[in-house]
C-alpha cells in the first residue's frame, strides 16, 4: 500500500504530541513490508521535522520523495489535515491514520477456515511481493468468517456502525462464490450485497467458477482417489473443463434439486425394484434439473452422471467442507496446474487478478 504524507501534516506536527505521532506513523509505514512511504512536496525535506532527524532517517524521506516523483501509481492512502472532513475516501488525519494502518487487512470469506486454503494456494502461486506471502504470520492479514453470502452485508454494516459511518476505515476484501449451475445462470442473491459493497468502497470478487472447489487441479483430485470413490473420480475426469466449472462438487447433482424435486427423485427411485439391474445406471435426478443445466451435461454417460449425483466420498475424517479444501495446501497445487484450470474460461487471468487486488490493499 502506497501511503502519502502531505506537507500540511508536517506543518501541524510541531508540538511534542504531534512529533511523537508523526514519528510513530513514519516508523509504522517503514517497518511494515507491505507499506511504502511517499512524499510529494520537496519542502517537506527542509521542514523543521526532517531537519531534526539523523542522516539515516533523512534518507528515508529523500527516498520517499524520489519514489513519489518516479512512480506512476497513485497513493492508496493519504494522510492530511483535510482527512477530518472525509468519510469515504482513504484520506486520514494523523490520529486516524494510526488507527487505520494498525489494522490488518481482513479477507472476508464464506468460511474462514476452509476458504483460506484456497487463497493461500493463490498467494504461493501468484504473489509478486514477499510481503503477501508473510502477511498472515506478521498479523498484517487475517481471514474473517462471514458465515455465508447472506451475512456479508450484515457483518460489514456492523463495522460501518462501529466507525460511525466513516467507511474509509473499512479495510476489507470480500470473496464470494459464483454459485452458477451453468454459464447463463443468474444469481440474484448478490445484487443487494454487491450494491452495498460498492457504496462502502469495499473491494470484492465473485468467482467465475461455481465455487472455490471448482478450481482444484485434476492432479489434486486424483490424490483423493480411494476404492470407495473411484467411480466419482473417473466420472469427474470424463467431464469437459466447462462442465467441471459448474459442477456441484460439494453436493452433487442431487444437491441442486429443490426440496420438492428431491422428494420426487427419492420417491421415483424407491418405486423401482431393488432387483432392477438398470436402477444403478438410471438417473431419477437428471430429468428434474433446469433445462440449461441438463443441456450442459447432455453428453455425460448415464453411469458417469449417476456417480456425480452425490459428492465425492473422502477418506479423511471430517465434513466435505473441512477436508476437501486442505488439498489446496498440497505441493502438487502449483501455478502451472492452477493456470491450466482457468486457461479456458472467459477470464484466464482471474486468479492472478485476485492476488493483485489483495496485494494492492495490503
Amino acid at each position: 500500500m502506497k501511503v502519502l504524507i502531505s506537507k500540511d501534516v508536517f506543518e501541524e506536527s510541531k508540538d511534542d504530541r504531534g512529533r511523537l505521532e508523526l514519528n510513530f506513523l513514519v516508523y509504522l509505514i517503514t517497518i511494515k513490508q507491505s507499506y511504502e512511504l511517499l512524499i510529494d512536496d520537496s519542502e517537506v525535506l527542509s521542514s523543521e521535522f526532517v531537519r531534526g532527524l539523523n542522516d539515516n532517517e533523512t534518507r528515508i524521506f529523500e527516498l520517499a520523495f524520489t519514489q513519489s516523483m518516479t512512480s506512476s501509481a497513485q497513493c492508496d492512502c493519504q494522510i492530511s489535515k483535510s482527512g477530518k472532513d472525509e468519510t469515504k475516501k482513504k484520506i486520514f488525519t494523523r490520529e486516524e491514520a494510526i488507527m487505520y494502518l494498525l489494522q490488518p487487512l481482513s479477507l472476508l470469506v464464506e468460511n474462514s477456515v476452509n476458504d483460506a486454503h484456497f487463497l493461500r494456494a493463490l498467494f504461493r502461486a501468484y504473489a509478486t511481493k514477499e510481503s503477501l506471502k508473510t502477511a498472515e504470520e506478521n498479523n498484517e492479514l487475517q481471514f474473517v468468517n462471514a458465515g455465508g453470502c447472506t451475512n456479508v452485508e450484515k457483518f460489514i454494516k456492523a463495522q460501518v456502525a462501529h466507525y460511525k459511518e466513516k467507511t474509509k476505515f473499512l479495510k476489507y476484501w470480500v470473496l464470494l462464490d459464483g454459485d452458477k449451475r451453468y454459464p447463463t445462470d443468474i444469481v440474484s442473491k448478490y445484487q443487494t450485497v454487491v450494491a452495498k459493497l460498492k457504496e462502502w468502497n469495499v473491494e470484492y470478487h465473485i468467482l467465475d467458477k461455481r465455487s472455490m472447489e471448482n478450481y482444484m487441479p485434476d492432479d489434486a483430485i486424483e490424490l483423493m482417489q480411494t476404492e470407495a470413490n473411484i467411480n466419482w473420480i473417473n466420472a469427474y475426469k470424463s467431464l469437459s473443463d466447462e462442465q467441471k466449472d459448474y459442477l456441484n462438487i460439494a453436493g452433487g447433482f442431487y444437491g441442486d434439486l429443490s426440496k420438492d424435486n428431491k422428494a420426487k427423485a427419492d420417491k421415483n427411485e424407491k418405486g423401482h425394484s431393488n432387483k432392477d439391474k438398470n436402477k444403478k445406471k438410471h438417473s431419477f435426478v437428471r430429468p428434474l434439473l433446469p433445462p440449461a443445466q441438463k443441456n450442459l451435461y447432455r453428453d455425460v454417460t448415464p453411469a458417469h452422471f449417476k456417480a456425480l449425483e452425490k459428492c465425492i466420498q473422502l477418506s479423511q475424517k471430517g465434513s466435505f467442507k473441512e477436508v476437501f479444501p486442505t488439498y489446496f495446501s498440497n505441493p502438487i497445487v502449483t501455478r502451472k496446474r492452477l493456470d491450466d484450470r482457468v486457461s479456458r474460461q472467459n477470464n484466464p487471468n482471474e486468479l492472478q487478478e485476485i492476488v493483485e487486488s489483495i496485494q494492492k490493499l495490503l
